[in-house]
């Protein structure tokens, strides 16, 4: 799949969920492959660049204490809550809620969003 129909899949996601500031796919790395965003002036680059280096602790973690497979990582903060679903190929899928957004829908979606990612990876 190309990075276009990656980016269409963000953007689908973006448009169901009310609050969604942005979602952004990174490789193992925290290296963009393709983002969606509502309105300018957020930094999904940097967002996905942390998310990722507090997953790959977050599974070595898991890992050293035998608790099992992440399935994801939600990082509550006073101005936005940041949601973490690893993917297959090491990939990340990482959604920046703002605080007005229903996380049950967040997390109901981009659990949808990132099944279809996994069939395009």
């Amino acid at each position: 799949m190309s990075p276009t129909d990656l980016q269409t899949i963000l953007a689908d996601l973006v448009g169901r969920v009310a609050g969604l500031r942005g979602a952004i796919l990174v490789d193992h790395e925290g290296i963009p492959i393709a983002q969606a965003s509502q309105g300018s002036g957020q930094d999904l680059e940097a967002a996905g660049a942390g998310a990722g280096l507090l997953l790959r602790e977050t599974l070595a973690a898991a890992e050293r204490l035998g608790q099992g497979a992440v399935s994801e990582v939600l990082l509550e903060a006073e101005r936005a809550t940041i949601v973490m679903i690893p993917l297959k190929n090491a990939c990340c899928l990482c959604l920046l809620l703002g605080p007005e957004a229903v996380l049950g829908r967040g997390l109901f979606e981009g659990r949808r969003a990132a099944f279809a990612l996994e069939q395009s990876l």
